[in-house]
C-alpha cells in the first residue's frame, strides 16, 4: 500500500456482521474499485471466509481491494467461540452480548485510523454501527474518542446518521421517488440512491457466493 499515489482516495468500509448488509457492502467495495479509488473492508476471520473468494477475484482483476480482519472479542462478552455473525447465535437471548462485542471494536478501527496507509479518505460504515459516527470525528480532529456510554440503541443509530455528512442507499429513485425527494430534503440533499448494488454481479459465480444460510431470527418473524 505504500507505493499507493497519495491523491488516491481510500475508502474504509465496514459492514454490520449479518449477511444482508454484508453482501450489498461487498459489492459497493467493488463498484468503488472499479472506478479506481482503494478500498479496505474492515470486518472479522469468519466473516471474511464467506466473501473470500468473490474478493480475491477481484484482486486477481485488478481491482484494489483488500480485506483486514479484527478479532471478535467473544469470550470477553460470554458468547460462544465463533459467533461473529448474526446467522451463528445460538439463542435470540444473546443478541445484546453480540452487540456489546460489536462495540468493542471500536478501538481496533480507531487504531487502523492511525497506522493504515494510505491514510483514510472516507468511512462508510453501517448505520447499526453508530459508534463509528464519533470515532471518524475524533480521529480527524486527532483527538481520543469520549467514553462510550449506555443509552437505549434507536437513539444513537438516528444520531449517527444525522452527524453523518449524507446516506448511501442501496436502491434507486425510480422505486420510491416520494419518499426519496423527502429523505433527501431532511438530509439537505445528501442523499444517494446507488442501487441495486447488487447488480454489479455479471458472473454466476458471484451471484451464487454470496453468504450463508439466512439469518433471520423464526422468533422475531411475525
Amino acid at each position: 500500500m505504500a507505493s499507493q499515489a497519495s491523491s488516491q482516495l481510500h475508502f474504509i468500509l465496514f459492514p454490520f456482521l449479518i449477511q444482508g448488509h454484508i453482501i450489498p457492502m461487498i459489492d459497493i467495495a467493488r463498484l468503488l474499485a472499479k472506478q479506481g479509488a482503494f478500498v479496505t473492508i474492515v470486518t472479522t476471520p469468519k466473516n471474511a471466509a464467506r466473501f473470500q473468494n468473490v474478493i480475491e477475484r477481484g484482486i486477481q482483476s485488478g481491482l484494489p481491494i483488500q480485506v483486514i480482519e479484527f478479532r471478535f472479542p467473544c469470550q470477553e462478552v460470554g458468547l460462544p467461540e465463533g459467533c461473529e455473525n448474526w446467522d451463528m447465535l445460538p439463542s435470540i437471548t444473546l443478541v445484546p452480548k453480540f452487540f456489546s462485542a460489536v462495540e468493542m471494536l471500536q478501538l481496533p478501527l480507531e487504531n487502523l485510523f492511525r497506522e493504515i496507509q494510505p491514510k483514510p479518505s472516507c468511512l462508510i460504515s453501517d448505520m447499526l454501527l453508530p459508534w463509528t459516527v464519533s470515532s471518524a470525528i475524533e480521529i480527524t480532529k486527532d483527538q481520543l474518542p469520549e467514553i462510550l456510554k449506555k443509552k437505549s440503541f434507536g437513539a444513537p443509530v438516528l444520531a449517527a446518521e444525522m452527524a453523518s455528512y449524507g446516506v448511501i442507499v442501496n436502491s434507486f429513485e425510480e422505486l420510491e421517488p416520494a419518499y426519496v425527494e423527502e429523505y433527501k430534503k431532511a438530509r439537505g440533499g445528501k442523499v444517494w440512491c446507488v442501487g441495486p448494488v447488487s447488480f454489479f454481479n455479471k458472473e454466476d459465480i458471484d451471484k451464487v457466493e454470496r453468504g450463508t444460510k439466512r439469518c433471520l431470527i423464526k422468533e422475531l418473524i411475525f
